[in-house]
């Protein structure tokens, strides 16, 4: 019984390693394809030896490939130089390349969903498997391999250096804030903003600001032109809708929600309203499943770049294809795919989550990193790590029936990769769900010596 051959393209593979061979694009074709996107064992041995040529800095051409080929013992392997003369001489014009990469992209893709589908069809095909796993793992590779995940792919330290200079050179002038700015000027001075592919978490107590924080710092990024994408596990579009609109026009939401505005009050919520409108925000309050939100962002990067995600909250998501012992490891698994997200997206992703009560017995109740709920790896996995912390709430919960409105909050850096820990003061306005600067204008005179932290 003769073997159905895997999809490929021999035509492409031949022009794309003609291309190489040539000249043409050859920086185009080393970046856009990988050796494994040829299905001619003697073409991914061609293409890997002229990315060798690329990466000592020598120019990629008929040449130096035979050359490469030559001295690693692999001329003969690929049907010696006849071979590459016969893929050199079937390309005419630059213009080929391009088509060429895209022939090969598309077949290495129609081969690697046939092996990801015909594997699935193998599980599902046995009696005692679980649909929704099998279906899930199905869309999830699939998933992969459209996306074209390159977390593997190595890079030179000639790469590497030049990027670094240019990230260097693109911050000068631009003072303190090289992410996303957050609109708490000492937050932002003490990190630089939300960076790019790190992992933020705010943690803090039930009702103490955690959602309302998130979204401050959602409303000033996104009325800057930031491209924010928020998965709310625990409010529904509407209130979030609610709270921005409030927060934005400085009305008290428990008056709107029972219709107690005036004219005027309700002439401001219209204005924020059309302010709001016109951002680049997404509020996505149905995925609650980790594979979910990762779908969900890598289509919207197809559409338009994205600047910022948050989620609301750890404790909240689950993942049907986990099946970990207990739940700390399960929140590992998932604090690590929501680092990788973020270095795959190279955004920001803030990850809200609460803590324990571990220290609420204690005589000072101010959080401490072995609070995080569920799982250390929350800590470990974490580029930044915020705590929302307030006396004056506590004290506010000891004053039988006292409803204040406001109350003094510290957001505590309590960890930063790249950066220094402190804590910025802050109010906390309920009836406006804001946060506001106690002191926008102090700073210090000089960033302290913070490697020992």
């Amino acid at each position: 019984m003769q073997t159905q051959p895997l999809p490929h393209n021999d035509y492409a593979e031949m022009i794309a390693i003609g291309c190489l061979l040539e000249g043409y694009q050859p920086e185009h074709i080393l970046a856009e394809l990988v050796p494994d996107d040829f299905y001619g064992a003697a073409n991914r041995i061609i293409f890997a030896a002229a990315r060798d040529v690329a990466a000592v800095d020598a120019p990629v051409g008929l040449f130096t490939v035979i050359d490469r080929l030559r001295t690693d013992g692999n001329l003969e392997k690929v049907g010696g130089e006849a071979y590459l003369l016969r893929c050199a001489g079937q390309v005419v014009s630059t213009t080929q390349a391009e088509g060429a990469v895209w022939g090969v992209r598309d077949a290495a893709l129609l081969r690697k969903g046939y092996m990801a589908a015909t594997n699935a069809a193998r599980e599902l095909a046995t009696p005692g498997k679980n649909a929704t796993e099998l279906i899930g793992g199905l869309q999830s590779e699939l998933l992969k391999i459209t996306a074209r995940d390159r977390e593997q792919t190595a890079v030179t330290a000639k790469e590497v250096m030049t990027a670094t200079v240019a990230d260097i050179d693109a911050s000068r002038g631009r003072g303190e804030i090289s992410g996303v700015a957050t609109g708490f000027r000492l937050l932002d001075y003490w990190t630089g903003g939300l960076q790019k592919g790190e992992l933020i978490i705010l943690a803090a107590r039930p009702s103490m600001g955690k959602t309302s924080l998130m979204m401050d710092v959602v409303r000033h990024a996104t009325l800057n032109g930031t491209h924010a994408y928020v998965f709310s596990l625990e409010m529904a579009a509407r209130q979030l809708g609610l709270r921005l609109v409030c927060s934005e026009a400085m009305i008290d939401s428990h008056r709107v929600r029972t219709g107690r505005i005036d004219d005027g009050e309700r002439a401001r919520l219209a204005q924020a309203a059309a302010k709001l409108s016109a951002c680049k925000l997404h509020v996505n309050d149905s995925a609650n499943d980790l594979a979910e939100i990762v779908a969900a962002v890598k289509r919207e990067r197809e559409y338009t770049p994205l600047g910022l995600i948050c989620v609301d909250y750890l404790g909240l998501i689950y993942n049907r294809h986990l099946r970990a012992e207990n739940r700390n490891i399960e929140i590992g698994m998932m604090t690590r795919q929501l680092k990788a997200l973020a270095k795959e997206i190279d955004v920001p992703v803030l990850c809200l989550s609460q803590l324990s009560r571990v220290n609420e017995a204690a005589k000072d109740k101010r959080p401490t990193l072995n609070a995080l709920r569920e799982s250390g790896n929350i800590e470990q996995d974490a580029d930044t790590v915020l705590f929302i912390h307030s006396d004056d709430y506590y004290d506010r919960e000891a004053e039988a029936g006292a409803q204040r409105t406001e109350w003094r909050s510290d957001l505590i850096i309590a960890k930063q990769r790249n950066g220094p820990t402190e804590d910025i003061p802050l109010i906390f306005k309920r009836q406006y769900t804001r946060f506001f600067p106690v002191d926008a204008v102090r700073q210090p005179a000089q960033v302290p010596d913070w490697y020992h932290n």
